[in-house]
């Protein structure tokens, strides 16, 4: 396993052709600007461009793929892992930034307490990870192809041959049923990307407190580059869970949305 640390120069034109009312010139200059910088190993610099597009209101996948990709040779592991996860949350099909999570997380692995904050024990910990690993793209294809096989089945039992049409009762049932059991994490998936808030320690270890204020007493350490979600949010505090089901409080500038 390795980390791909290539540019995607194809982000050029989809600044270009999404600015808002920024002129195209000024923006291609800020791009090459941030891809120079990271080619001449100034990758503070490049960090820097690229979220000044950031900043302008510009979405796109590999702008964040690039941002990442400069935060990781800075060695900021957290805000690498942060825009890969952005990446993938605007593309869920970007495999760069997949493989590229994989490998960050195969570093953070090795790390004390790492673990014992990420084992699941069973529970809702553990359906949400399994929903959360599930590719959008693929889930989708599969459910528009059984809707698509259910309704020409349904069709040929109005309008087919006897025979075909026998064919088709045995097959439309199964259908329905497949159908039914792929929207179910088709759903839940939707559910879990628009409703529950996911954010990266982006701070290495963090105290995690018992409640709001730093007065409270300390639960655990945070590690940075853990992904957590995000429950609550009172004055300048989050409430997280890990993934192991482990809750508390953090500061929110240690703590990043995806």
């Amino acid at each position: 396993m390795k980390y791909h640390l290539i540019l995607i120069p194809l982000l050029l034109m989809a600044v270009i052709n999404g600015n808002n009312g920024l002129a195209a010139e000024k923006t291609t200059e800020m791009f090459s600007r941030a891809n120079q910088a990271f080619l001449d190993n100034d990758y503070q610099k490049a960090a820097q461009e690229y979220l000044s597009l950031l900043k302008l209101g510009f979405i796109n996948p590999d702008l964040h793929y690039n941002l990442a990709n400069s935060y990781y040779q800075m060695d900021q592991l957290g805000k690498a892992r942060l825009h890969l996860e952005k990446a993938l949350k605007i593309s869920p099909g970007h495999k760069m930034a997949k493989e590229n999570i994989d490998f960050i997380l195969s570093k953070l692995s090795r790390k004390k307490n790492w673990q014992l904050l990420t084992r699941h024990n069973g529970g809702f910990s553990a359906l949400m990870q399994m929903i959360e690993s599930i590719d959008m793209n693929l889930l989708a294809a599969i459910f528009l192809l059984l809707n698509g096989l259910l309704w020409i089945s349904m069709l040929i039992l109005k309008i087919g041959h006897i025979k075909i049409i026998y064919l088709a009762k045995r097959v439309a049932i199964p259908l329905a049923i497949m159908a039914f059991l792929v929207a179910i994490p088709f759903a839940a998936k939707i559910y879990a990307v628009e409703k529950m808030d996911y954010g990266i320690i982006i701070t290495e270890d963090c105290q995690v407190k018992e409640g709001p204020d730093k007065k409270f007493t300390p639960t655990f350490k945070g590690i940075k580059g853990l992904k957590v979600r995000v429950l609550s949010q009172e004055n300048k505090w989050f409430k997280i869970k890990t993934p192991s089901g482990l809750e508390g409080w953090l500061p929110n500038n240690l703590v990043e949305i995806i």
